[in-house]
């Protein structure tokens, strides 16, 4: 018997699990995928938005700043990337200038340092910035950061410290019992807990709808559902100069950001997204008809865009749910299940104020137990942070080689992965079980060939660290292998 059972290890689920795995609470996430930061997590634009955007009186707006202030030491404790880079929103016209002097006025209100500058101002900082531009706002404190890496260091220090995490682990019933609730996976594992925490993504819906069919929400706003809505990017290649040096937006309109330009943590350019209603939560192929409309948007923001430097294109699938704001409560019809649900943007950016506002105003101590209170625990286990062998000095390099031959054979030639660095990325709690677990960890694949050379020698090594034959090596989810056994007999691997 838990006392917490997260459904779900995206940011949300990961930084709640970490904050839990501070105080004296028998906590376990169920994933249905065999990583942390498969859904939006993994396909989103990386940003950290001061909060300016969000209505006022919304939970996007209060957890969006909240969570923005606390992005830097988050990511300084978990020891992942962060880099405040500054943005600016660009109008063009009298029309969109007026919307953009209202977000700055809200930006005021809200101790968000903000700025106006004028086109001119604007392209002089930087260069590449459409000549349709008339006014900017500028927001000096937006962020970039790496969200997978945050998600899986949170999960990775939240297991150390007690925290128990179930991959492959999709809940398909959930009972409800004296002491709280059952819930049975696919593969017959059975979770019982005081209280379940909802953070599904865009299966939240469907989740709730296994212990509440009718998925009412609070206030008699009806039941709950999940429109899933794709959104379509390009991933260009590093450049010196870089293209842009900060963010660019353009005016906001009904169906969220527009299309934008981010420069990412480590070094490439992000160009997207599009939005898109989906029937499905898992239609995340790139498009011509997306790609076609980021291509065609980005005139807004930018004079001309290198497309020969493109290097990917991807898509990811936010939840949009059905309210206009974030929804976290306690289910009117189930006590003791709550719902973290509609984590659309600023869904990063608030991530960790959502976790602590999950923590202290939902899960009641009532629903703990008698007596229960928030306890610290008196001992916490950090997580060591992973080599990198790129980011060391020639005699750092030299002492960890001498310690472990294997940093010395790089074997990602585009972001000069090591084989140490890639079976550490295996070997560690909450390790990589595929290719792309690889790949999120330490940024193989992610150059410029995209894996072309490297990808058949992480296969090896998965094989190698997991003990299993190469064929059954997987590139992303259980179950679809990498290469069937012939082709992996035909190349020799």
């Amino acid at each position: 018997m838990y006392d917490v059972l997260i459904i779900g290890a995206g940011i949300t689920g990961c930084l709640l699990a970490w904050e839990l795995s501070a105080y004296e609470v028998k906590a376990a996430v169920a994933e249905k995928e065999n990583d942390v930061a498969c859904g939006s997590t993994m396909a989103n634009s990386a940003i950290i938005h001061c909060g300016n955007d969000p209505e006022d009186g919304t939970l996007k707006a209060a957890l969006n700043l909240e969570g923005s202030r606390r992005y830097e030491e988050l990511c300084r404790r978990l020891k992942t990337p962060y880099r405040k880079v500054g943005s600016f929103t660009a109008a063009s016209g009298r029309e969109e200038e007026a919307v953009l002097e209202e977000l700055y006025r809200r930006a005021l209100r809200r101790g968000v340092r903000a700025e106006l500058l004028s086109g001119e101002q604007a392209r002089r900082l930087e260069p590449d910035l459409a000549d349709c531009v008339t006014k900017v706002l500028e927001l000096p404190d937006t962020a970039v950061t790496g969200p997978w890496e945050t998600a899986e260091a949170a999960m990775e220090e939240a297991v150390l410290n007690g925290v128990d995490f179930f991959r492959d682990c999709e809940i398909v019933s959930i009972e409800k019992i004296p002491e709280g609730f059952r819930a049975l996976s696919s593969g017959g594992r059975e979770l019982s807990a005081r209280v379940i925490v909802n953070a599904a993504g865009v299966y939240s819906d469907q989740v709730y709808g296994l212990i509440c069919p009718d998925r009412p929400l609070s206030g008699g706003r009806g039941p709950l559902r999940i429109s899933p809505r794709r959104g379509e990017y390009y991933v260009l290649d590093q450049m010196e100069p870089p293209l842009v040096s900060r963010v660019i937006y353009p005016v906001p309109g009904v169906r969220g950001k527009g299309v934008l330009a981010v420069p990412t943590v480590h070094g490439n350019l992000l160009l997207g997204p599009d939005s898109r209603d989906m029937d499905h939560p898992e239609g995340i192929d790139n498009t011509p008809e997306g790609l076609s409309f980021v291509r065609e948007n980005l005139k807004r923001i930018l004079r001309e865009v290198p497309w020969g430097k493109v290097i990917r294109t991807f898509a990811g699938v936010r939840a949009r749910g059905n309210t206009g704001d974030f929804i976290l409560e306690e289910s009117p019809a189930a006590p003791g299940f709550i719902n973290a649900a509609g984590i659309e943007s600023p869904g990063l950016s608030a991530a960790p104020a959502a976790a602590s506002y999950i923590r202290e105003r939902l899960i009641r101590t009532e629903l703990l137990g008698e007596g229960f209170r928030w306890k610290k625990k008196k001992e916490w286990v950090s997580r060591k942070p992973p080599v990198v062998m790129a980011e060391l000095s020639p005699e750092e390099r030299n002492e960890i080689i001498r310690q472990d031959p294997a940093y010395g054979r790089i074997l990602c030639r585009c972001e000069q992965i090591s084989e140490g660095e890639i079976a550490a990325a295996v070997r560690k709690p909450v390790g990589a079980v595929s290719i792309k677990g690889v790949k999120k960890r330490v940024r193989t694949g992610m150059g410029r060939c995209q894996g072309g050379f490297c990808q058949p020698e992480v296969a090896r090594i998965l094989a190698r660290e997991l003990g299993i034959r190469e064929s059954e090596v997987v590139y992303d989810r259980s179950g679809i292998p990498f290469l069937s056994e012939m082709e992996a007999e035909h190349e020799g691997i």
